[in-house]
């Protein structure tokens, strides 16, 4: 009797290893960026991106698994072609179910249909939200630009694509290193100042736009008041700045820059240094994962002769054919880039 069960034992402690083995090798557990655990799936077959979607698809894009975003973008971003290039990287998502309404709340009864394997937000609360209904949840916020590495680094690790993930954070670090060395050369008394803006509202542009200025050689004129992500200036203060460029988001913010009589005097309207800062998957002005490209940029307009051996549109190319598997045509650089 005693040898039966020492045998049922036996077995059963077998089925309950094999078990735990065979779970164990069909999830795992990653800590997101509020600090949550959280168990996935090891094969991630559904991805739902919610709240900051311009920035969330594109870092899965970057990490190749575009095809598996099953949300379509929310109705503030599917009115404008600003994002046109998401529908150019994966033309399906015109056909995917919407789950965010116009105010950015979820759409929970098709947020359910859809039942993503991982739903990536920079929402505590909409993590949280999702969670209470039995979805899992990933929480991804930077605020500082090597933060975007860190974003990568987590997503490798979540799509077992630890040699994608660096090999953009090489091209990350890289980048910045050329610049720096080219830009380096330029005496501190050749320095240009600049003020990224929207002009309309004399407000601050995003916080990470005092950091790509000065990596891309500048000096950000915003950078001694600065207290917040969303700040407005007076337009003494903006007199007062004068700076040699003014960088803005918008056509139309551009064209006010030079049609206002306010601004007539100043030395990026005089010099016609007022300039639109690109957008491709994402804007480049604000946080994204082509940051890299944003510095560029910036540098090719501050410093044209010390940057000539850098090809921004030779980059643009490259970094959207790796990144986002899409390539790029003349015409399209052009346009992104403000050439026509």
């Amino acid at each position: 009797m005693m040898k039966f069960k020492s045998i049922v034992f036996k077995a059963l402690l077998l089925f309950v290893s094999l078990a735990f083995s065979l779970n164990a090798g069909t999830t795992k557990k990653i800590k997101d960026f509020a600090d949550r655990e959280v168990e996935l799936p090891t094969k991630i077959e559904k991805i739902v991106t919610l709240g900051s979607v311009g920035v969330l698809n594109c870092f899965v894009f970057a990490m190749d698994e575009g095809d598996k975003i099953a949300n379509a973008l929310p109705p503030r971003f599917s009115k404008t072609d600003r994002w046109k290039y998401h529908l150019k990287f994966n033309p399906e998502l015109k056909t995917k179910p919407v789950v965010e309404d116009a105010e950015s709340s979820i759409i929970m009864e098709e947020l359910l249909k859809v039942n993503p394997d991982v739903i990536f937000t920079m929402n505590k609360k909409q993590a949280q939200d999702a969670e209470a209904k039995g979805l899992k949840a990933v929480v991804l916020t930077w605020k500082n630009a090597s933060d975007a590495k860190d974003v990568v680094n987590l997503l490798g690790e979540i799509f077992n694509k630890p040699q994608r993930a660096q090999k953009y954070t090489q091209y990350f670090d890289d980048m910045l290193q050329k610049i720096n060395n080219a830009v380096s050369k330029v005496s501190q008394d050749k320095r240009v100042t600049a003020l990224n803006t929207t002009l309309k509202r004399l407000a601050l542009g995003h916080i990470i736009g005092e950091w790509w200025i000065e990596q891309a050689g500048g000096v950000s004129v915003s950078k001694d008041i600065r207290i917040s992500e969303s700040q407005n200036y007076s337009l003494e203060q903006l007199l007062v700045w004068d700076p040699d460029f003014l960088l803005v988001q918008t056509k139309a913010d551009k064209e006010f820059a030079y049609s206002d009589a306010r601004f007539k005097n100043l030395k990026a309207v005089k010099n016609n240094k007022v300039f639109v800062t690109p957008v491709f998957g994402h804007v480049w002005a604000n946080r994204t994962m082509e940051q890299p490209l944003t510095v560029l940029w910036a540098a090719k307009l501050f410093y044209p002769d010390a940057m000539k051996d850098i090809s921004l549109k030779y980059e643009l190319k490259k970094f959207s054919k790796e990144f986002f598997s899409y390539e790029l045509s003349d015409e399209e650089c052009d346009e992104i880039l403000g050439v026509l």
